[in-house]
């Protein structure tokens, strides 16, 4: 029996749920990958749980960092890369981006 489409949303919500919950509140980079691994979006933080939580918050702080419905739906898996500084932070989201064009 094929698994529904709303099975398959459920599964991967939990599964992304978990992943937050699972966050260090330290400084890194942030990569958000499709089911195929694909980057989808690739951000920095200073405190990569509460960063990544304001996209899932639709409103986020007031400064627009909710994501969209059709991009919050393709995202199957976080990836995390923690580093000692913000600035390292910074010139590491930087190289990715450059490297792979998410």
């Amino acid at each position: 029996m094929a698994t529904k489409p709303a099975e398959n949303r459920k599964q991967r919500a939990e599964k992304l749920d978990e992943q937050r919950r699972r966050l260090l509140d330290e400084p890194g980079v942030y990569i958000f990958r499709d089911g195929d691994g694909r980057a989808l979006y690739v951000g920095k933080a200073s405190a990569i749980r509460k960063r990544v939580t304001s996209h899932f918050a639709g409103k986020g702080t007031g400064r627009g960092r909710g994501l969209s419905p059709e991009m919050l739906a393709q995202i199957d898996s976080i990836e995390v890369i923690v580093t000692e500084t913000e600035a390292e932070a910074l010139l590491a989201e930087q190289q990715f981006i450059k490297r792979n064009r998410p």
